[in-house]
C-alpha cells in the first residue's frame, strides 16, 4: 500500500507540473474626457460586465505615460501614451447614444488630423491579446471615418448618419485578436482620418489578455519559443521523479521476495 501510495503520488506532481493555468483575463478600460465634467463610465460596452472600473484619460491633466487599472479596479504595472491634435478632448456637441447608460463613452473623444499611435507599456512579455476600439463621430459629422490599424490589420470605421445608438461592428467599434507584445512589453495601435474623412476620433479603448506571457523562453520549436518550466516547477518534476524511482526500486524488491 505504501509503494502504491508513492506511485500515486509521484503521478499526481507530474500532471499538475504540465498543467499550470495560463495567465489570461486581464482587461483594461480606457474612456477619454474632462476630469471636471465627464462622468464615469462604468458600462461593459463589447466586453467585460456592468461595473467595472474605466481609466479617464484627459489630455489636459495626465501627462504620458498615464498609469492604468485593471476592469476589476486593482492597480496593474500597465501605462498607456496617446498622441492626438493639440486641441486634445473633444466634447460632442450631439451624440446617437445620448440619454443612454453608454453616452459617457462615446460623448467625449480623443481627435487627430493625421496618423497618431496609442503605446501600452509594461505589458506582460511575448503575450496575445484582443484590442477593442471604439470611435464615432458627431451627429453632423462630413464623411465620419477613422482608420485603425494594429498588428498588420486595417479597420475603417465608418458612421452613416442613419445610425442608432448601438454598438455595431465596423461602424463605432472593431476587435482585432491575436495582437502580441514585444519582448519588453510593448504594444501599439494607430488611428487616424478615413480617407473620405479629415478626422480621425477615438472614443475608448479595451485591451484584453489573451495568453500567458513567454518571458521565460527556452528551445526555439516548430511554433515559436517554447517556454522553460519555473524553478519551483522543475523542484516539483524532480520530486515526483524521485518518488516514482523509490516506488519502482520497491517493487522490484517485492517481486524478487515473491519469486524465492
Amino acid at each position: 500500500m505504501k509503494n502504491l501510495l508513492c506511485g500515486a503520488l509521484a503521478a499526481v506532481i507530474i500532471f499538475n507540473c504540465s498543467t499550470a493555468e495560463a495567465s489570461v483575463g486581464d482587461l483594461i478600460n480606457i474612456q477619454f474626457g474632462l476630469s471636471d465634467t465627464t462622468p464615469s463610465y462604468t458600462g461593459q460596452a463589447m466586453y467585460g460586465d456592468a461595473g467595472q472600473t474605466w481609466n479617464l484619460y484627459d489630455a489636459d491633466v495626465d501627462t504620458p505615460p498615464v498609469s492604468l487599472t485593471y476592469a476589476s479596479g486593482s492597480a496593474s504595472s500597465v501605462a498607456v501614451s496617446v498622441s492626438f491634435n493639440t486641441i486634445g478632448v473633444i466634447k460632442k456637441s450631439s451624440d446617437r447614444f445620448a440619454g443612454t447608460a453608454d453616452d459617457p463613452l462615446m460623448r467625449y473623444y480623443a481627435l487627430a488630423y493625421e496618423t497618431s499611435a496609442v503605446d501600452f507599456i509594461n505589458l506582460d512579455t511575448d503575450a496575445t491579446y484582443t484590442l477593442y476600439v471604439y470611435s464615432q463621430q458627431a451627429v453632423n459629422a462630413i464623411n465620419p471615418e477613422t482608420l485603425v490599424t494594429a498588428g498588420g490589420t486595417s479597420v475603417t470605421l465608418s458612421n452613416p448618419s442613419s445610425a442608432t445608438p448601438l454598438f455595431v461592428n465596423g461602424y463605432n467599434y472593431t476587435s482585432i485578436s491575436d495582437l502580441r507584445s514585444d519582448e519588453s512589453g510593448n504594444l501599439s495601435f494607430t488611428y487616424s482620418p478615413g480617407s473620405n474623412s479629415q478626422i480621425g476620433v477615438l472614443n475608448g479603448i479595451q485591451l484584453l489578455q489573451t495568453s500567458a506571457s513567454f518571458a521565460d523562453v527556452g528551445i526555439e520549436g516548430d511554433d515559436g519559443p517554447m517556454p522553460v518550466p519555473e524553478p519551483s516547477t522543475t523542484a516539483l518534476m524532480s520530486i515526483g521523479a524521485l518518488f516514482l524511482a523509490r516506488y519502482e526500486l520497491f517493487r522490484k524488491k517485492e517481486d524478487e521476495s515473491i519469486s524465492l
